[in-house]
């Protein structure tokens, strides 16, 4: 006599049924969703905290182009032989606190007392082959009134636009 309860030659769940093995499947389907998910959320923070961490560096890199400039040019950064050299300056100056910041300077011009910069950061690890990370700023030295400008990419203003 058998009691139905799984003893020696009886099956738990008879042969043939249409839902036989479903649940690992459904499992594996689940799994395979929740690590999608989590690798585009993990890939969507990595480009957050990069662009945060090169617009930071592009804030400092500019702030200290504009203070070199403000020191060693006395209000001349616009006028005279001494340009170059204080854009130079300025630009050395800009690339050292980008590279202290985890940044690279892309970008680097002065355009009369305004130091303007253009910085890239790289993503860390498997997230770098989605490329740089990308900012711009700008900083007055202080010498002179600046109209405001929203966003000057160094790229697209054609004359004078050098890579540093």
């Amino acid at each position: 006599m058998t009691t139905g309860c799984g003893g020696p030659g009886e099956n738990v769940v008879p042969r043939g049924r249409a839902d036989s093995g479903m649940a690992i499947v459904v499992g594996v389907a689940l799994g395979g969703l929740v690590m999608s998910v989590a690798l585009v959320g993990a890939a969507v923070v990595a480009r957050t905290v990069t662009g945060a961490r090169a617009a930071a560096a592009a804030g400092a890199a500019a702030a200290a182009g504009a203070a070199v400039v403000a020191v060693r040019t006395s209000g001349r950064a616009g006028t005279g032989p001494g340009r170059a050299g204080a854009e130079n300056r300025a630009c050395t100056a800009a690339a050292r606190f980008a590279t202290a910041n985890a940044g690279r300077l892309v970008a680097c011009r002065l355009v009369g007392p305004v130091v303007l910069v253009e910085v890239s950061a790289a993503l860390p690890g498997p997230w770098a082959a989605l490329g740089p990370m990308v900012a711009w700023a700008r900083a007055d030295s202080g010498q002179a009134q600046v109209p405001p400008a929203a966003r000057w990419r160094l790229g697209e203003s054609g004359a004078g636009a050098g890579s540093r």
